[in-house]
This record gives C-alpha cells, structure tokens and sequence, in this order.
C-alpha cells in the first residue's frame, strides 16, 4: 500500500478513492493467507515456522476471516474502483491463480528445471503495485519505466534475501528455491551483484535520467531500500537472530511513505 502510494505520487495519476488501498491491501492478504492455509493443508508433520504453525493451529478461523475479506473486497472492488482498473484486476487475477496452480499442483521435480518462484513472484508483485496506477496514466517516460523496473529488482533482492535466510528450512522440507537449486554461493554473489547493479541504476536514473524532483526522490528511496537489503545480506548472522530479517527485510516496504515529507 505504501509502495502504490509511492507510484501515484511519482506518475501524478488522478486520484481515485481511498478504498483502492484497502483493495491492494486486503488482495495482497487473501493471497498470502489462502496460499499458507493451502500449504500447511498439504503437510503431514508439524510445521517448522512460526508462520505455518499459527496458519495450521488458527486455520478454520483464517479460512472464513479470508471469505469474508474476499466478499468485502469484490463488493468495495464494484463499487469504488475505475472500471479499467478492474479489469486489470481480473487479469492479474488469473495470472496469480496460474501461478499458485503451478506452485502446489505440479511435482517438485519438474518445476526444479523450469519453473522458480522468486522472479515469477517479484514480477507479479509489481505488477499490482504498479499496473493499476500505470492504466490510469497513459504516457509515462523512460526514466519512470525504470524506476519501475528497479522496483522489481529490489522485490527479487528481497525474495533472494529471504531464500537464503531461509535455506536450511527449505531443504528440511524439501521445498525448491533458486537457493537450494543453485547453491547458496552462488545465489549470494547473484545477490551482492544486483544489490550493487540497482545501486549504480538509482544514481544514473536519478542524476542522469530524472528530469523532475519526484524521480530524483523516488530513485533515492529506491536506493535505501536496496542498500537496508544489501547491509542484511553482508550481516547475516546479525539479521537471522529471532528472524529479525523477515521485519526488517519487509519493513523496507514502508520507506516509500518518505514521498510524503
């Protein structure tokens, strides 16, 4: 919510209401919760995390809290958001649901050779953050595409960043990553050379590229957020202590609120 907030400021879209971020929000929630429900429906033992065992142990209310949001959001959805978002909506919707279908339907074999959830993940997140501002907007210029397109990469930094934290859990339950498919190595020096790469982009987008002061700050923002990534991944041992990473490493969604000082 924080991040689409960001967009509108950057790309000047005409508002709308103030329920579009209950929307994303609450959208964003139901997929989350729908997908922990589904994965801990599916195990046999006890879950390792702290997350999975809350979902397991509060399921029954969770799965009727998440059909109640869902009414509330379609009917919110109908009412208050401008007809072409909606229909960005829906198509986006399929694309999750394709997604998830091939998460938990296909053999953990196959997917290992084609199918890794961290760049699908990244691509689909952005795109709810920032498609329905950009299908209000019409133009927009180079430099905001790539600032776009940063906004992803710092997503990916982010899932790359929590493969790895989460490395041993993921081998204890057998579940497949881009770490535990190419090594943890080399996922890390994948990790620091597109931490630097998003770095070095900010810098020229925002003293080349901009060409207005609501680039230069977003591209700034951008930057601290890959940088709080980068300082985790340099610090792990530090970061993994009471899983401190998960908050401070999804805390950085919040740092595009600073379009608002």
């Amino acid at each position: 919510m924080a991040s689409n907030l960001m967009v509108r400021y950057l790309l000047r879209t005409p508002a709308y209401s103030v329920w579009s971020y209950f929307v994303l929000g609450s959208t964003v929630w139901i997929i989350y919760t729908a997908d922990r429900l589904w994965d801990v429906r599916r195990m046999t033992e006890l879950p390792l995390t702290a997350r999975h065992r809350f979902h397991l142990q509060n399921r029954k209310a969770l799965w009727n809290a998440t059909g109640v949001v869902t009414a509330l959001t379609a009917v919110i959805t109908l009412f208050f958001l401008p007809f072409r978002v909606i229909g960005f909506g829906l198509g986006l919707t399929l694309a999750v649901g394709l997604y998830l279908w091939l998460v938990h339907l296909l053999s953990a074999h196959f997917r290992r050779k084609w199918f890794q959830k961290e760049p699908l993940v990244a691509i689909l997140y952005t795109a709810g953050i920032w498609g329905p501002v950009w299908v209000l907007r019409g133009y927009t210029s180079a430099a905001d595409w790539l600032l776009c397109l940063l906004f992803a990469a710092i997503a990916f930094q982010n899932l790359l960043l929590f493969s790895l934290f989460d490395l041993e859990n993921d081998q204890r339950r057998n579940e497949q990553s881009l770490v535990t498919y190419w090594g943890a190595e080399r996922i890390k020096a994948v990790f620091q050379g597109l931490s630097v790469g998003i770095l070095l982009a900010c810098l020229v987008v925002g003293m080349v590229l901009a060409d207005e002061g609501r680039q230069q700050r977003v591209a700034a923002i951008l930057a601290g957020m890959s940088l709080v990534l980068l300082s985790m991944g340099l610090y792990p041992d530090y970061f993994r202590r009471h899983e401190s990473f998960r908050w401070v490493g999804d805390g950085i969604f919040f740092l595009p609120l600073l379009v608002l000082l």
